[in-house]
């Protein structure tokens, strides 16, 4: 229930149904106070129409809060047919001719082309459709990596050399488990001139770290520099 009002939730204006009585009020005691709107409205009341209750005391600077509020919440909206709804004694304003959305020739291309890095992407990630791919979890205690690290660090240290990440250790570390241990982890999937599967194993491998890059125009990208013949390499190198 309104306590200026009495109008219950359900009403038209609601809780911003004050509005209105204020303007009845301003225009009981001098009609020429407010707008013709205004005026047309109250004129046209019949005589049974209930007395607006009278405002409560309020602060300056509640008043204001009030005022700013009800000019938010009272402005015109639009209706579904695109015409503005005018406020009570407001005179209706025309609708405004809605813009017809452009549509694309049937031939014409949908977005931009992909190019440089973006377009080596697309082309690999569609070749990869055609592998048979399989992925295998493994929990690694990694309580000694990180005290090794930490010790190799401080031999680094010491020598005023750059330390080592986990990045750098785990890297190694599969290229060596790789090239020692299980080499059919670097085999290659392809296929003839036929269409047909074949098995391709590398003499050496390339390890490929993906590395994010920020390019000049603030947008940023993954790129995958590639080590070849890493398992020639000791880690140093």
């Amino acid at each position: 229930m309104n306590e200026r009002t009495g109008a219950e939730p359900g009403d038209s204006l609601g809780a911003n149904a004050w509005v209105i009585d204020e303007m009845r009020d301003l225009w009981a005691a001098d009609p020429a106070s407010v707008d013709e709107a205004w005026r047309a409205l109250f004129e046209g009341e019949t005589p049974d129409s209930p007395a607006p209750s009278a405002p409560p005391p309020a602060s300056t600077a509640a008043r204001t809060t009030i005022d700013t509020i009800a000019t938010d919440v009272t402005a015109p909206a639009a209706n579904s047919t695109g015409t503005t709804v005018p406020l009570a004694g407001e005179p209706p304003k025309p609708a405004t001719p809605k813009k017809e959305r452009k549509k694309p020739a049937a031939d014409a291309p949908v977005g931009e082309p992909i190019k440089g890095v973006g377009a080596r992407i697309v082309s690999n990630m569609e070749a990869s459709l055609a592998v048979p791919t399989a992925t295998s979890f493994r929990d690694v205690p990694a309580k000694l990596l990180e005290v090794n690290r930490k010790i190799i660090n401080g031999y680094l240290s010491r020598k005023m050399v750059r330390k080592v990440s986990f990045t750098h250790l785990i890297g190694y570390a599969v290229v060596r488990a790789i090239a020692d241990t299980i080499p059919a982890m670097n085999n290659i999937y392809a296929t003839d001139a036929a269409g047909k599967p074949r098995i391709v194993r590398p003499d050496h491998i390339g390890l490929g770290i993906a590395v994010d890059i920020a390019r000049d125009d603030g947008t940023r990208s993954l790129m995958v520099p590639c080590i070849h013949d890493a398992d020639t390499l000791d880690f140093a190198e």
